[in-house]
């Protein structure tokens, strides 16, 4: 459970930094204007919803979490996800809790000494995508619209940043911490690394012709007890609403001097900052990093060093860009030169020695080397922004009416009406009206809405938004007996091939194990080549197969598992050995340390957290999560 919070929590985490598209800026304040979640409370437009300590957790932070969270999972699954699903499922608890679990990450984060300078809170915020206009650089007519949609100040959000980039500094510093001793690494690999033989049966029915002739009295008995299940298709009927270029005025003159006071505004992103390629040495006591950096004075060659010292290059390496680093170690860092070490430097996590790998120098470019990209984008970034005001114009003129009609009429926008949609006719609308989305997304967009709702718009390449908005849902319902005939015989066809499969395997496994004769035909007999139990040596057999010749004891038959529909296999492994395996394959030690340090990270964090909250208790307003 344990493993599975921590997951979540970076989860979250990235979620909220990712948050980064223009449809968010424009809708994710409205879905909150639906929901009414501000409403359960009076008098306090932002109550508290937990505390952590002296720690507060505001419904302001929450509403950006929840529906990050929510976005995030709608564009994981593989089914639709309704909101009323989610909050039955309890989303809002787990949220909840994972944001106070990050709370109390904040706390010991902060008591370690861990800090980060509002410069980088603020480069981290300019180079969110969120923020960005279609010229891809920060626009802060975007920054001001997402504050003012989500009532939330520009502290709030700076708060809220520096929290959680504290957090991400601090998880990531575990990953230098943890340390798995030789001996558990080479006993990982020994086992992973173990190669198998073995003798499988296969008892197969797929593709078995069922002879039986079933009566009409067993299909009417079986379609009694599974006709519930057997249905006609939901059918819905939508409304695709198109806001391109046909709807806006396209007319843009653009002066010379606009072009210019962009490049001006904007001069560092049309230019490469100087980056530095540099290595840290970190080190508990000052003794061992002064060591250290006498050692190394005359080093010629630092690739040799780390070969030496069996430490991969990737692990101590950073680029990093002026007032990325804590602040004194950031001043010494740019200031070496490349090729140089720095002295020991006392920093938040431990001693450093610093390396200068490479000097990569700043690169300018010229408005006129640049010009003619401007144009285009800032020809571009307008007419979105004119589509953009339509949709915005469009979907508060729905959220305030709930009336399509008006709403189409107000914008002067026109509606598309499909009848009918099911699952097995999406592919060819999308097709017939060059939606640029993908088929699973689509079907999670129209089977998430409720009737007469609208769905946030879909973007393409084209300057195009559409809305989907669903007029009338047909409930699923059960197919009568002669239209569900031949389904309820597919249904007692496949049972039969079912049971003699497992018979047939059940059987063969008796016979077997008491040393008896065995019927040829029921089952395919094969001896494997070396095997391992992933895919590194022959991949193309089934994984299925190995995990249970790798779970079966040496010399002894398993029992008959199914693997699929029909088929059930028995094994039996003969040979084993750690030694044959082509070294090429083999597990490095590096690798199994760096899982295993994975997992200590997990732990270490874990228990810290279990300290922290014996310490410091937290409590929930109950009434907030009743109201859900």
């Amino acid at each position: 459970m344990l493993n599975i919070n921590i997951i979540m929590i970076k989860k979250i985490s990235t979620s909220i930094k990712n948050i980064g598209t223009k449809t968010l800026i424009l809708i994710i304040a409205l879905s909150f204007a639906v929901w009414g979640i501000g409403d359960i409370f009076t008098g306090d437009s932002n109550p508290t919803i937990a505390t952590v300590g002296d720690s507060k957790i505001k419904l302001k932070r929450f509403n950006l979490e929840y529906q990050a969270v929510l976005q995030n999972l709608r564009q994981s699954s593989d089914q639709p996800l309704t909101e009323e699903f989610l909050k039955s499922m309890g989303l809002q608890n787990s949220v909840l809790n994972n944001m106070i679990n990050k709370e109390y990450i904040n706390i010991l984060s902060k008591e370690l000494g861990i800090n980060i300078t509002p410069k980088y809170i603020k480069k981290s915020l300019i180079q969110n995508r969120i923020f960005h206009d279609q010229l891809g650089v920060f626009n802060q007519d975007y920054f001001n619209y997402f504050l003012n949609r989500n009532n939330i100040s520009e502290s709030e959000l700076l708060s809220i940043s520096k929290n959680e980039l504290i957090n991400d500094i601090f998880i990531k510093s575990l990953e230098f911490s943890s340390f798995t001793p030789k001996i558990v690494a080479n006993n990982l690999i020994n086992k992973r690394d173990l190669v198998r033989k073995a003798e499988v049966y296969e008892i197969d029915t797929s593709a078995m012709l069922i002879n039986k002739k079933l009566s009409q009295n067993e299909i009417k008995e079986k379609y009694e007890k599974v006709k519930s299940n057997i249905l006609n298709p939901e059918r819905r009927s939508i409304n695709l609403i198109f806001i391109n270029k046909d709807n806006i005025d396209t007319n843009i003159l653009l002066k010379e001097k606009e072009l210019l006071d962009i490049y001006n505004a904007n001069k560092k992103s049309y230019s490469k900052s100087e980056k530095r390629k540099l290595m840290q040495f970190i080190f508990e006591e000052k003794e061992e990093a002064v060591i250290f950096a006498e050692n190394i004075k005359n080093m010629t060659d630092i690739d040799e060093y780390l070969s030496k010292e069996g430490i991969k290059k990737e692990s101590v390496t950073l680029e990093v860009e002026e007032g990325e680093l804590e602040e004194k170690i950031n001043l010494e860092a740019f200031k070496l030169k490349e090729k140089q070490f720095s002295k020991p430097l006392n920093s938040s996590f431990g001693w450093k020695v610093l390396y200068i790998e490479n000097i990569i120098a700043e690169n300018i470019t010229t408005f006129k080397d640049v010009k003619d990209e401007i144009k285009k984008d800032l020809t571009t970034d307008l007419l979105n922004e004119r589509i953009y005001k339509k949709a915005n114009l469009f979907y508060e003129s729905f959220i305030e009416n709930n009336n399509l009609e008006d709403s189409l009429k107000k914008t002067s926008l026109k509606k598309i009406k499909l009848e009918n949609i099911d699952l097995n006719n999406i592919a060819p609308l999308l097709k017939q009206y060059d939606l640029d989305t993908k088929e699973d997304t689509f079907i999670k967009i129209v089977f998430n809405l409720n009737e007469n709702s609208i769905s946030d718009p879909i973007e393409d390449e084209a300057l195009s938004l559409v809305f989907v908005h669903l007029e009338k849902v047909t409930p699923a319902s059960p197919k009568n007996f002669s239209d569900a005939k031949n389904d309820v015989i597919a249904i007692l066809n496949r049972e039969i091939k079912q049971n003699i499969a497992l018979k047939n395997s059940t059987e063969l496994l008796t016979n077997l194990l008491e040393k008896k004769k065995i019927d040829i035909n029921k089952y395919k007999y094969t001896k494997t080549d070396w095997l391992t139990n992933d895919s590194r040596v022959k991949p193309e057999f089934d994984i299925k197969i190995k995990n249970i010749i790798f779970k079966t004891p040496m010399n002894n038959y398993s029992q008959n598992k199914q693997i699929d529909e029909f088929k059930y296999v028995i094994v039996k492994p003969i040979e084993q050995s750690n030694k044959l395996l082509d070294t090429k394959k083999t597990t490095s030690t590096e690798e199994i340390k760096l899982e295993v340090s994975k997992q200590i990270d997990n732990d270490l964090l874990g228990a810290m957290l279990d300290d922290l909250k014996t310490e410091k208790k937290s409590s929930v307003n109950q009434t907030f999560l009743d109201s859900f």
